[in-house]
């Protein structure tokens, strides 16, 4: 592959940055409307933005290199999960939405580190160790992601290009996307970007699809089971979507108020917008629509009594991974998506300006019911999607192995034996282009929110300024940004030195996972309190109990990193995910006990 099959993904992804830049300038009367969002945003765009900010998990992640193996009943197993993972988030949405509305209302801190410091002895200590540590792991998250992604480029590429170089080229346009408007650049264009998604590794698997069957062979039963899926994914995908993969509302600026005639006006680069979307998501239902009919005729071709007995064999395939792995990658997929930062920050923008559309609280409660419930059924059916994206590659260009089947495919249509495996590279670059950068975007931008939130004002904001209160927030926005941007270097430096003593772990997934991870120590903390406001046995703990066990989660990770280095085994990496989570789950019960002795009446 050339430098020049870079243009297509550049030429994309560069399309994501037109929400951003026609948002840019905008009036900022408090902080939310920079770090949450300067608009009430559409539930669909907050959806979109959603799904393809957890796409990482997927293509970065374990699955696809299991559906490369066939090994397909661990990947649905652990792509159940996720949805699971967003029902426990929607069983305790009254107290987060009623948490949400104050914060709002009152314009305070929206992170999920104001939560816990209210709930265990309010102390902005507490607050400021969670949210310091978080954005030192999620710094690494989204670095890791970028060197993971560049590292299969790098190879893939005939030109010598280094994989530092391709990695910050990342971070500067994730950085475009998350500092030229804010929160609502950001979210408007990781939306579109699911939409580059969609039409990437959609048009990859038409374009395997077609090679496959035009060259029609004897298929393993994973590889038959692979085109099963995917034909049945691009079908209920389209009439799920009904064409609207992407949302084409208006993005409504906030203009200055004494400029009335400015905000009645819609620039002809949003129309343009809006009509460009109308038609990409035409396009991604025709691409979805060719790869059904291939699929189908493939199908007819096999025989569909011998599709049935393959589909057999593939389901009762024992599984040749590893338990541990297995276990992790479904405890992550389960508990992250409750101490996401980025999904607090997502849930906080759906709640915007609650007090100026006064929606009813049951109202708000079950417009956030369906989107927890649309978002999480739509990744668990694009993770097995990814796995069964796995096993067709396989199936049309050679053998992978299960842990590094993302880079061994890539690099085969990279060298490109026909134009077809050329185009299919193209499409995939692109779709694997957008899962990398909307992750980013997102985790730069929640960095952001908690510094400005919970770090900034308690660290460096200095003495009260006596300028307007305009002045002083642009000022410590600029100083957030500036933190920001020194943390995330020296997580780059630290990550190109590592690149060049090559400090890596045997593969990128269990790694991304583990620092992942990191944040399960806030699952007690916040469960908790919740739980205990219902029932008994749980309550808050002291502030320096809950500094304990956020702090023990981080350095079990940093704890499993260095061995993993040290030995060169992956084992530690996937161990640290449970450890974490019991661990916190261990001191909090632990911290428990005592009030229960105190609190029991005597005989």
């Amino acid at each position: 592959m050339s430098l020049l099959a870079l243009l297509p993904a550049a030429l994309c992804l560069g399309l994501c940055l037109i929400p951003a830049w026609l948002l840019r300038r905008a009036k900022y009367a408090r902080v939310q409307d920079y770090f949450i969002a300067s608009e009430r945003t559409p539930p669909a765009v907050i959806q979109n933005a959603s799904v393809a900010c957890s796409l990482w998990m997927a293509t970065l992640g374990p699955f696809f290199g299991w559906g490369a193996t066939g090994n397909f009943w661990p990947s649905l197993v652990a792509a159940v999960c996720f949805p699971l993972g967003l029902s426990v988030m929607s069983c305790v949405r009254a107290p987060l939405l009623a948490f949400f509305c104050d914060a709002l209302i009152h314009d305070r801190s929206v992170t999920i580190h104001q939560f816990i410091a209210q709930r265990h002895g309010n102390d902005s200590r507490l607050r400021l160790v969670a949210a310091a540590l978080t954005v030192v792991a999620l710094a690494a998250l989204a670095i890791g992601a970028a060197f993971a992604l560049a590292r299969s480029l790098a190879a893939g590429l005939d030109a010598t290009v280094p994989t530092s170089v391709l990695a910050l080229f990342m971070l500067i346009l994730a950085g475009g996307y998350a500092l030229i408007a804010g929160n609502t650049g950001v979210l408007r264009s990781t939306q579109l970007q699911l939409g580059m998604i969609y039409f990437g590794l959609i048009g990859a698997a038409a374009l395997l699809l077609y090679e496959l069957i035009s060259d029609l062979t004897q298929l393993p039963p994973f590889g038959v089971f692979g085109i099963v899926f995917v034909a049945a994914f691009c079908s209920v995908l389209v009439g799920y979507r009904r064409s609207r993969y992407v949302d084409t509302s208006p993005i409504r600026k906030t203009f200055d108020a004494a400029d009335p005639v400015a905000a009645a006006r819609e620039p002809l680069s949003a129309r343009l917008l809006v009509r460009f979307e109308k038609i990409f998501n035409v396009s991604i239902s025709i691409l979805a629509v060719f790869a059904v009919v291939v699929a189908l005729m493939g199908l007819s071709a096999i025989g569909w009594s011998n599709v049935a007995r393959d589909l057999v064999a593939a389901i009762g395939r024992g599984a040749d991974i590893s338990g541990l792995a297995l276990v992790a990658v479904c405890l992550l997929l389960l508990f992250y998506p409750l101490v996401d930062a980025t999904n607090w920050q997502r849930i906080a923008a759906l709640e915007k300006d609650v007090d100026e559309i006064a929606s009813p609280a049951e109202a708000r409660s079950a417009g956030l019911l369906k989107l927890l419930r649309r978002y999480g059924v739509e990744c668990a059916l694009v993770f097995a999607f990814t796995a069964a994206l796995g096993s067709l590659a396989v199936a049309t260009l050679g053998p992978s192995s299960p842990m590094s089947g993302l880079d061994d495919v890539f690099l085969q249509l990279a060298a490109g034996q026909n134009l077809v495996e050329v185009i299919a590279g193209a499409f995939m670059l692109i779709g694997l282009l957008a899962i990398v950068l909307s992750a980013m975007s997102a985790l730069l931008s929640a960095s952001l929110c908690a510094l400005r939130y919970d770090v900034v004002p308690l660290l460096i904001a200095g003495p009260p300024s006596t300028g307007s209160p305009v002045t002083a927030e642009a000022r410590l926005r600029r100083r957030s940004v500036m933190l920001g941007g020194g943390i995330y270097l020296i997580v780059f430096l630290v990550a190109v030195a590592a690149e060049a003593l090559q400090l890596r772990s045997t593969s990128t997934a269990p790694l991304l996972f583990a620092v992942a991870g990191t944040q399960l120590s806030y699952v007690p903390l916040v469960l908790g309190p919740i739980i205990g406001a219902t029932g008994r046995g749980f309550g808050p703990v002291s502030q320096g109990w809950a500094m304990v066990i956020i702090c023990a989660g981080f350095l079990g990770t940093v704890c499993a990193v260095a061995l993993s280095l040290a030995t060169a085994d992956e084992w530690w990496l996937w161990a640290a995910i449970p450890a974490n989570l019991g661990l916190s789950v261990l001191l909090y019960a632990l911290v428990q006990r005592p009030s229960k002795r105190e609190t029991a009446p005597r005989p």
